[in-house]
């Protein structure tokens, strides 16, 4: 049988106490942060969904934005890929 020494278990109290009293202290901290995110119900619809073209006929793509106003600023960014081009990244406004 094991003997507890005086020592031992006083310190041993001590260490528990502050251990319990730092995570009561955490748990009651302020959030650093608050975020709101608001859902508007806006689309963005894009015609034609998909858009084959021949080599060296121009084509296009509708973008149309439904819904509430776009914020001031807005802009839709698109990257065109084909087998006989790099990719293209193309930037415009909205609607």
């Amino acid at each position: 049988m094991r003997k507890i020494h005086a020592f031992h278990f006083p310190f041993t109290w001590v260490i528990t106490s502050l251990c319990l009293g730092l995570s009561v202290v955490a748990t009651h901290a302020a959030p650093l942060t608050t975020l709101e995110h608001h859902i508007t119900g806006q689309a963005l619809i894009v015609s034609p969904a998909a858009l084959s073209v021949p080599k060296g006929i121009a084509g296009s793509i509708a973008v149309d934005l439904q819904g509430s106003a776009a914020p001031a600023g807005a802009y839709v960014e698109a990257t065109l890929r084909g087998p006989s081009f790099p990719a293209r990244r193309l930037v415009g406004a909205v609607n």
